[in-house]
């Protein structure tokens, strides 16, 4: 196994975030978790938690708090073409923590894709892992790009901007 190819990653991807089409029109703009970002954001939003934290009885209410925080400041950079009750949403710091504080499965979603490293891989090893790959088609390989084992799609934002 590859080290590189399999855990590396373009570290300006990460950072800056990758464009995400999440259907229905609308695009959000995720960094990588793990960025020095993100770890200064949850050293600095889990500060006054740590007491809960360490007697393993943190409030679900607070982890929700903690994690829509880290997220906002992060990992949820943009966004394009979300709507809430059929109104334009436009981007900012707190309208990204209330959505992924009142919506879990939202703020799930960016988890999703903030773990996704084949989103943030080096596109040389992207362009070389599509070389080599084989794909399977009525019992008979054939080079190609194979399939990704998730629905999950992106695009760069030099794409959308």
């Amino acid at each position: 196994m590859d080290l590189k190819k399999t855990f590396g990653f373009d570290r300006e991807k990460a950072d800056g975030g990758v464009w995400v089409d999440i259907g229905q029109d609308a695009h959000i703009k995720i960094a990588k978790f793990g960025t020095n970002k993100y770890q200064l954001a949850a050293m600095r939003h889990t500060r006054k938690y740590q007491a809960q934290i360490r007697a393993g009885r943190p409030d679900p209410e607070s982890l929700a708090d903690i994690t829509a925080n880290i997220l906002a400041d992060s990992v949820l950079l943009d966004w394009r073409g979300m709507t809430e009750d059929d109104t334009p949403l436009q981007y900012s710091r707190a309208n990204a923590y209330r959505l992924l504080r009142d919506y879990p499965d939202f703020r799930a979603m960016v988890e999703q894709y903030a773990n996704d490293m084949s989103l943030f891989q080096d596109a040389m090893d992207m362009e070389e892992d599509a070389k080599n790959s084989w794909r399977i088609s009525n019992g008979s390989a054939s080079m190609g790009v194979s399939e990704p084992s998730s629905s999950l799609t992106s695009t760069t934002s030099s794409q959308h901007t």
